[in-house]
């Protein structure tokens, strides 16, 4: 019988090749992928697929790990740090975490600041408004307001004997800007805002006189990235917006507290041209599932945060939540602001 020892032993090289191929396979269909956010300043469709950044960057931080796992240390450690870019602008100038919201009772010394995109077509917009005049807000932001509501306010006093008598509004244009509200119980002064002519029916800004201090609130609602060119304009929309908040901000030295829905998630074009005016969002980081799509089979973790409240200036996020609403694909977000800083005393 021939001895075992006689017979050379051959590793399987195949086999190895093949998953190193496949390994540096997932990488160059991962590089795009993680630099979304950065090519969506140049090409739409990546700056639609930056709304998903963040799930991309954990995916690709569990490929570079199984690669690790495997043996494949240089595509491993490539996908690593694929997955710290892609997670870059999701985790920037962001809470990590923050309290939750108590319903039941608003602390003293903090502003609450509700916004919501009720929907146009929300049949159940009155059980909505009761749940958000609930809050014991100090400003309520409402975003595509159905058109019953709409006229109720503006034509036949609807708010009138509410809790928020004192309102300003930002009128329909056709393909431009949706109905929109900004409410409150407290005294209000409008600013008026006609530095950039082009995109002034997109602006509402107005100062209220708060116990805590004075501020300033207003609202962002672009339109929606479903075609090149809506992505374009709104985009166009943002920066003026981000402009015109500067320098309110820098005229008056109040802060600025902004009811948002960007149609765009954190990563993408729009939010990170807030960012770069100092424009930062409340939503910390580990606080899982986005605001949109609500009630609808969308999985949380592939739903957007498209709503959030924003701040400029001397003014920080102390508590943050969401809420579902019964006739809107939207969560309303609520957030207590504490305002910071000798020029807000």
């Amino acid at each position: 019988m021939d001895n075992a020892d006689d017979y050379p032993i051959h590793p399987p090289q195949k086999r190895s090749k093949i998953v190193s191929a496949i390994a540096w396979a997932l990488v160059v269909l991962l590089v795009p992928m993680s630099t979304a956010w950065i090519i969506g300043g140049w090409v739409y469709w990546f700056d639609v697929l930056a709304s998903q950044q963040m799930l991309i960057g954990w995916i690709v931080l569990g490929v570079g790990a199984l690669m690790l796992i495997a043996r494949r240390r240089i595509p491993g450690v490539i996908c690593i740090l694929l997955a710290m870019v892609s997670l870059y602008p999701v985790f920037t100038g962001r809470h990590l975490t923050l309290a939750g919201v108590d319903l039941e009772h608003k602390p003293d010394g903090v502003i609450r600041v509700v916004s919501s995109n009720l929907n146009p077509k929300n049949t159940r917009w009155r059980e909505d408004i009761e749940t958000l005049f609930d809050l014991d807000a100090d400003v309520i932001v409402l975003l595509e307001v159905p058109r019953e509501l709409n006229l109720g306010i503006g034509r036949y006093g609807f708010l009138e004997e509410s809790k928020y008598p004192n309102w300003v509004h930002r009128p329909w244009k056709e393909r431009e800007v949706s109905p929109s509200f900004i409410l409150s119980p407290w005294v209000i002064h409008a600013i008026d805002t006609f530095e950039e002519p082009e995109f002034v029916q997109n602006y509402l800004y107005l100062r209220i006189e708060h116990p805590a201090g004075s501020f300033v609130a207003g609202l962002l609602h672009p339109l929606s990235p479903r075609t090149e060119s809506r992505w374009t304009h709104g985009n166009r929309v943002i920066e003026s917006q981000a402009r015109t908040a500067w320098r309110i901000e820098k005229e008056t030295g109040m802060p600025v507290l902004f009811g948002v829905d960007l149609n765009a998630g954190p990563a993408q074009q729009r939010a990170q041209t807030l960012r770069r005016a100092g424009i930062k969002m409340s939503k910390p980081v580990f606080r899982m599932g986005g605001s949109f799509p609500m009630n609808t089979p969308v999985p949380a973790a592939l739903r957007i945060q498209l709503d959030d409240i924003w701040s400029l200036g001397d003014v920080e996020p102390v508590g943050w939540e969401m809420i579902e609403l019964k006739g809107s694909d939207h969560q309303a977000v609520i957030v207590d602001f504490r305002i910071v800083g000798e020029s807000n005393q």
